[in-house]
């Protein structure tokens, strides 16, 4: 079984492109029985990994038209992860995340670093609520939901930062598909370690400045 990936990059420093390369390791070295392609989408130019497919916008940072590019060089294998890079991959998280799409149409892992995810007892936790049940930083997906939605509904390019999550949660359920957290499903996430190193302006424009382009959105959402 293959697994496409996706993870968003942004190398500006030694620590921040050490931070995605152990992202990166860690998928690989979760599973043995499970291939990934790993897509990084990287907006620093020049900036590379290793055991991966690095692709350059050279274009300023916009959350879901770079996921969009990312998607563009997708193996076409039944499941897309999409995966922040200040993360790290427990063992066999995959498989537990593809048994839940046997049931769901997207899932979460749990993020034990997080107070709210210790002592998960139920294998599944269905719901949307975004942070507590949808993670953006970590969800995987059927390929054929991707098939039947629109990726241009999915991944609006007016919503660049903040909000994607809140926005892809939106739209599953007004088409009606179930989502869960899998509490079997284990990921570390660093919490915001890119977004942390970038300028106050460029800090605002992709984080509290999207909450007025979401809600924009959403008004028109059928």
């Amino acid at each position: 079984m293959t697994i496409d990936v996706i993870m968003l990059a942004m190398g500006s420093t030694g620590n921040l492109k050490s931070m995605t390369q152990q992202a990166i390791n860690s998928i690989h070295a979760s599973e043995k029985d499970i291939q990934f392609n790993i897509v990084v989408v990287e907006t620093i130019k020049d900036v590379t990994y290793k055991h991966c497919t690095v692709v350059h916008p050279d274009k300023k940072f916009n959350y879901n038209k770079f996921t969009k590019i990312g998607l563009r060089h997708l193996s076409g294998a039944d499941y897309v992860y999409f995966v922040n890079n200040d993360t790290k991959a427990h063992y066999e998280f995959a498989k537990h995340l593809v048994n839940g799409l046997l049931i769901y149409d997207s899932v979460s892992p749990v993020n034990p670093m997080m107070p709210e995810h210790r002592n998960k007892r139920e294998q599944y936790i269905e719901g949307f609520k975004v942070r507590e049940l949808f993670c953006g930083w970590a969800f995987m997906v059927k390929r054929s939901l991707l098939d039947e939605i629109n990726n241009d509904v999915l991944f609006p390019d007016e919503i660049e930062g903040w909000y994607s999550d809140n926005w892809f949660a939106d739209v599953l359920a007004n088409h009606g598909k179930r989502h869960a957290l899998v509490s079997r499903a284990k990921v570390d996430h660093l919490e915001s370690k890119t977004i942390r190193s970038l300028t106050r302006e460029e800090h605002d424009r992709i984080t509290y400045e999207q909450k007025k382009n979401y809600d924009k959105l959403l008004g028109g959402l059928e």
